[in-house]
Formats: structure tokens, sequence, C-alpha cells
């Protein structure tokens, strides 16, 4: 019997692939992270702040329920609004890829790549300068002081 070969993607595939997903992956990350505060919007556990649980106005659960409430939220939020995201976007993204050729052809017209490169070095160049002569002058000033 003959096993059928597979055939592996190719790099512009995969690049494509990861492209379309990690818009969606990092929002659905994001919002599922920002939501385990809704855990504590309804939940508390027994601490100092509230005398353990005397003057509690809200559910009281065990720390180690609120911390595995706040995962099982932030995962499944996170699952839902990736999945939102991820069928909304797609079709938007393929609208949108004409004008992101026209930009992308007009920036080569243009030599943007070249001139943010040169940007980016001067950058670097000029951070560098300042965080150096920002390190020499602490260290002449720590001397002062401690070695008087």
């Amino acid at each position: 019997m003959k096993l059928p070969s597979l055939k592996l993607p190719s790099k512009k595939e995969v690049v494509e692939y990861l492209r379309k997903q990690s818009l969606a992956q990092f929002i659905g990350f994001y919002i599922g992270i920002s939501s385990t505060g809704l855990v504590s919007h309804f939940f508390e556990t027994r601490n100092f702040s509230n005398l353990w649980g005397i003057f509690s106005k809200k559910t009281l659960i065990e720390e180690d329920t609120f911390n595995v409430l706040e995962k099982i939220i932030a995962v499944v939020i996170g699952f839902i609004v990736f999945e939102i995201v991820s069928k909304n976007l797609q079709p938007l993204i393929g609208r949108l890829q004409p004008i992101k050729d026209k930009v992308s052809r007009y920036g080569k017209e243009r030599g943007w790549a070249v001139k943010g490169r040169v940007l980016l070095l001067q950058l670097n160049t000029n951070c560098k300068t300042l965080f150096n002569s920002a390190s020499t002058t602490i260290r002449a000033v720590i001397k002062k002081i401690f070695l008087k």
C-alpha cells in the first residue's frame, strides 16, 4: 500500500496564514487578558481589606477558585473574540489588499524603505549618545555625593 505524499506549504503560504491569524489572535488574547477583571467585579476572596469576609458586599469564594475562574473566563472570552474577529476580519482584509498593494508600490517608488532604515540608524546613534552622556553624568553625580 502506497502512502500519499504530503505537500508542505510554501514559505509564502505560511507567511500569509500567519499574517491573517496574528491580528485576530492578538485581539483575542488582549481582550481575554483584560476580561480577568470581570471575575473580581462579582466575586471576592477573604482578605484583610474586607476583614476576612465580615464586611464583604460580593460573593466570597476561595482564592484557588478565584484564580481558576479568572483563567477560565480569560480563555473563553478570548477564544470567542478571536473567532469573531477572525471570521469578520478576513473579508475586510481581502477588500483592503488592493489599497495595501498601491501604498506598497508608491512607497517603493519613493524609496521609503531606504529612508526608513537611514532614519532608524540615526535614531539608534542619537539614543546611544544620549544614554552614554546620561550614564556619565549620573556616575559623576554619584561619585561626587558618595565619595566626598
